[in-house]
């Protein structure tokens, strides 16, 4: 109910049930509405009619928040593997770069690159055909693996986020920086998801032993809770260490500016 009230008062849409004290009641809790933004792809508040452009699919809530609010939504696949629940008919699907998927330039107010530019061949190309599809004022918004994580420093070649082939390059938050730089976006910051050590610790323990199902199982699934939760109260004090990094850009010609959620 409270998440809905939240969700509801930054998104617009009408999620049932809800209560209006649920938008004040994560407004003051800075980790909570953190991992609310993260889900809903850090769309601005109170911005209807608008048009999202998402590379990757990978984000199933911020396009269904975005559908729900009037936003167009168009979805652009790396790979001809398309999610099943992608299967919507208001939602436009091109398959390949995003420097070849013949999109208008000046089109998109939001561009959500979510678990995607780490399988980028290439990255430098692909943001800069990004900077020519923002609108002026429009906003770019990238979630990547953290290679300065504490996961993958303690992890090593088991961490799961390296996923290799798929993943081709992964980034630090200087690097994500310098790359947005490149490619004609400023004001960028780079930021982790709080909290969010739990899931990539279990999937790299588990590549780790190979397998979990073993006498010690429940020890094991123990101690990665542990590992976890001091490795997220590490990354209250170092957000470098997070295990996914975020940044928020904007193109360097960019005159207007579209107000984020903080």
């Amino acid at each position: 109910m409270l998440r809905n009230g939240y969700v509801n008062r930054r998104t617009g849409q009408r999620l049932r049930p809800s209560h209006a004290l649920g938008y004040w009641w994560h407004a003051w809790r800075p980790r909570s509405r953190a991992r609310l933004n993260a889900e809903l792809g850090w769309l601005p508040s109170g911005r209807p009619s608008r048009h999202l452009l998402d590379i990757g699919g990978n984000s199933p809530k911020a396009i269904h928040a975005a559908r729900s609010s009037g936003w167009q939504v168009t979805v652009v696949l790396l790979d001809h593997q398309r999610p099943p629940w992608l299967d919507m008919p208001d939602v436009e699907v091109r398959v390949g770069s995003i420097a070849e998927a013949g999109l208008p330039e000046g089109s998109f107010d939001v561009i959500n690159v979510n678990g995607a530019l780490e399988r980028m061949h290439r990255p430098l190309e692909e943001l800069q055909a990004c900077s020519r599809l923002l609108r002026v004022g429009g906003m770019l918004r990238v979630s990547t693996p953290n290679l300065a994580s504490l996961g993958h420093r303690h992890y090593q070649r088991h961490w799961a986020p390296l996923d290799p082939p798929r993943n081709l390059m992964l980034f630090t938050a200087s690097s994500l920086e310098r790359l947005l730089e490149r490619a004609g976006f400023t004001a960028s910051y780079a930021r982790n998801v709080p909290l969010s050590a739990r899931h990539s610790f279990r999937e790299s323990e588990a590549l780790g032993i190979r397998r979990w199902r073993s006498p010690n199982y429940w020890l094991r699934w123990a101690a990665v809770e542990i590992k976890a939760l001091i490795a997220d109260v590490c990354t209250l004090v170092r957000p470098d260490w997070g295990e996914r990094l975020v940044a928020t850009a904007r193109p360097v010609s960019a005159a207007a500016a579209i107000p984020v959620a903080a």
